[in-house]
């Protein structure tokens, strides 16, 4: 048996980078997926490459009518929804002071209240199934430890990750579990697009493993949480960093 069998996820931001990662690892250990991001010609061949197991919709994580919408069509479409991964996020890389309102704003949005409102919409889904578990993408850079610039994603992130924790023990009665993934320098589409190969590639040069890491290589701890071996892990946080924070 592998060991997602059987269970109903949604993940965000999956049509590419890091979220494509984990929607592919977890049809590939036996979990039906529905892939969500603003990308739809990208999330439609994702899922369509990914065979029965796998369907694309759009979701603006921002949007809590979406998420509303998202979850039933989880259901009418695989089932009532048993496992969560917010993945979707964005930056604009600005420090305090020069941070506009509407980036502010939108940072705080996607990395934060897009993954509050996905918890609550699937939380009572889940409490009616009898258990699942929540997998929150932090960041080590972010909610860890902290860089110049970027100020709303910091924010965000170390948001998400008390977030991730309340729920963990406000629900673990219920049988929902609820953990982070904190990924270190990590190379995706969605890092080039926001100029930010120069931060990764500096970080990289002074890591102990002296590289990124591949997307895959974060979705495997993201996987882990997500199953039964993590039956005991609850409101507890996977650093995948290559070594950054025990500089």
């Amino acid at each position: 048996m592998t060991r997602l069998e059987g269970r109903i996820a949604i993940v965000t931001g999956a049509a590419r980078g890091l979220g494509e990662s984990i929607a592919r690892a977890f049809v590939r250990e036996g979990a039906r997926v529905l892939i969500t991001d603003l990308r739809d010609e990208q999330g439609e061949a994702l899922a369509s490459s990914l065979g029965p197991n796998a369907a694309f919709r759009h979701l603006d994580v921002a949007i809590k009518q979406e998420w509303e919408q998202a979850i039933e069509a989880c259901g009418q479409t695989f089932g009532p929804l048993d496992t969560l991964v917010n993945n979707a996020w964005w930056s604009t890389q600005e420090p305090i002071h020069s941070e506009t309102d509407e980036g502010w704003a939108n940072t705080i949005a996607v990395n934060l209240t897009g993954a509050f409102y996905g918890m609550r919409a699937a939380i009572p889904v889940m409490r009616d199934a009898g258990g699942g578990a929540i997998v929150n993408v932090s960041a080590t850079i972010g909610a860890n430890v902290a860089v110049p610039r970027d100020a709303g994603y910091h924010a965000a992130k170390a948001g998400l990750t008390a977030l991730t924790k309340n729920a963990a023990v406000t629900y673990a009665s219920d049988g929902i579990r609820a953990n982070t993934v904190h990924p270190g320098p990590i190379l995706t589409p969605a890092v080039s697009e926001i100029g930010a190969e120069g931060l990764q590639a500096e970080f990289a040069a002074n890591l102990p493993l002296g590289r990124v890491a591949t997307p895959d290589e974060v979705a495997t701890a993201v996987l882990y949480l997500a199953s039964d071996e993590a039956a005991y892990i609850t409101g507890t946080s996977i650093i995948v960093d290559g070594g950054f924070t025990a500089i």
